[in-house]
């Protein structure tokens, strides 16, 4: 169940939009009231959805926070962008620099702080990933538009996804945990930088938190490209997945082979990126997949038929 959102992270989302509902009440809209009556009041019992310029939003399927910025986006509000405040996150950390079985050699360089066993200090995979961090950082705030980007990113080099593992619960060769600004990866020659996993670090931070298929699909972008060749053969081919079945508040990246899903949602996302600007791509990041409609003007179907038409040789 949703549980009510705290004044500290409700405030951020409303402020954009006390400009924009004051000029709408004083033009006559009556924002945030019905004729005549009193301003509209949260009530304790919410109704199971609401819709949004035309399309049904859930509020027992979005979290609350992007329940509600599906509702000022619908309603014309401005989203403003974070700048990514830096935090005291040191304390946090700890629980990974003591943990038993551990030992680590940290120097910071730059806007990172690098961790690693002493033993693998020199591998070439890891010196490679430590060299290229800051234009991997550098191509992500691009991405973003962002100006700048304040905190400290925390990278624990591991050497194999079982360390990993015994870390922090997780089998694979990378992983962000943005609340803390920290980043846990395996240097391989398979995967050459840091740039997908500074896409959540930086994006969940500067944005907030999204759905997995745009926060994966954007990474991946941001990461390896465009994956436009890919999904043409995949498209002609029949193998292409349906986009409702990942384009929901409740895909897990588990459910597919990752070897199409995360290109076919890169590419996807690449074709909103190019068509509907980035702004809206940070919209419907904040708002969710059950917001594209009020967002993009068009239903997900009409979106794919508009993508894959794209796809087609010419």
């Amino acid at each position: 169940m949703n549980q009510p959102i705290p004044a500290e992270r409700l405030r951020p989302m409303l402020e954009p939009c006390y400009g924009h509902l004051a000029g709408h009440q004083q033009a006559g809209g009556g924002a945030g009231r019905g004729p005549g009556g009193p301003p509209y009041t949260a009530r304790q019992n919410r109704a199971p959805a609401r819709r949004v310029h035309g399309t049904v939003v859930s509020d027992n399927s979005m979290r609350p926070e992007l329940f509600v910025a599906a509702i000022l986006i619908a309603a014309g509000c401005p989203v403003a962008a974070q700048t990514g405040k830096a935090g005291d996150d040191r304390s946090a950390i700890q629980q990974y620099l003591k943990h038993p079985g551990f030992t680590w050699q940290c120097q910071r360089s730059g806007h990172f702080e690098f961790c690693y066993d002493p033993k693998i200090g020199t591998d070439p995979n890891l010196l490679a990933v430590r060299k290229g961090a800051e234009k991997a950082r550098t191509h992500i705030l691009r991405l973003a538009a962002a100006p700048r980007y304040q905190p400290l990113i925390h990278v624990f080099f591991l050497e194999s996804r079982a360390r990993m593992k015994e870390l922090i619960g997780y089998d694979g060769e990378g992983r962000a945990r943005p609340t803390h600004h920290v980043i846990f990866f395996v240097p391989t020659p398979v995967r050459p930088d840091l740039t997908h996993e500074l896409c959540h670090e930086i994006l969940s931070n500067l944005w907030g938190a999204a759905e997995p298929w745009i926060e994966e699909g954007l990474a991946t972008y941001a990461a390896q490209g465009g994956f436009h060749h890919e999904s043409q053969e995949w498209l002609a081919s029949g193998r292409m997945l349906p986009l409702e079945n990942l384009v929901n508040p409740g895909w897990d990246p588990t459910q597919y082979t990752p070897d199409i899903t995360y290109g076919e949602l890169a590419d996807f996302v690449e074709y909103l990126k190019n068509t509907y600007g980035l702004d809206s791509i940070r919209k419907v990041w904040l708002a969710g997949s059950l917001a594209i409609s009020a967002v993009l003007g068009k239903p997900l179907k009409e979106l794919e038929a508009d993508w894959h038409a794209a796809l087609l040789p010419e």
